[in-house]
């Protein structure tokens, strides 16, 4: 991705945080929107810190862990149509893990192929 996409993604995540920050009880979706907006601009400048996304990666794997109840309740009462509705948190909540564990992985992709070869001796 390049920089216009990666400070548009960024930017978009750090006002879901702030906007998140006013709901009671969202502190991990607020630290979660913020650490993938850092993730977002260090990617904009190339900086792929391979710990750091790593990091990302596990919080968001054990948020899904976390919601898995309410994941599989909303799955068996209607799915993906319920990301509209005021009650479908769960929804909301597992297609904005998705995007953040795809532009994660993205990120991972980057910073495997872009680690600059070793000049022989």
């Amino acid at each position: 991705m390049n920089k216009p996409i990666n400070f548009a993604l960024a930017s978009f995540l750090f006002v879901l945080a702030i906007w998140t920050m006013f709901s009671p009880g969202q502190s991990i979706w607020v630290l979660l929107y913020a650490l993938a907006g850092g993730m977002a601009v260090m990617a904009a400048y190339r900086r792929y810190i391979l710990p750091y996304i790593l990091m990302v990666v596990t919080l968001c794997l054990l948020w899904i862990g976390w919601l898995s109840p309410e994941v599989a309740a909303w799955l068996e009462a209607g799915g993906l149509s319920q990301v509209f509705l005021p009650q479908g948190h769960a929804a909301r909540g597992l297609v904005m893990l998705a995007v953040i564990l795809t532009q994660a992985t993205y990120y991972l992709y980057c910073w495997r192929y872009s680690v600059p070869a070793k000049k022989p001796d």
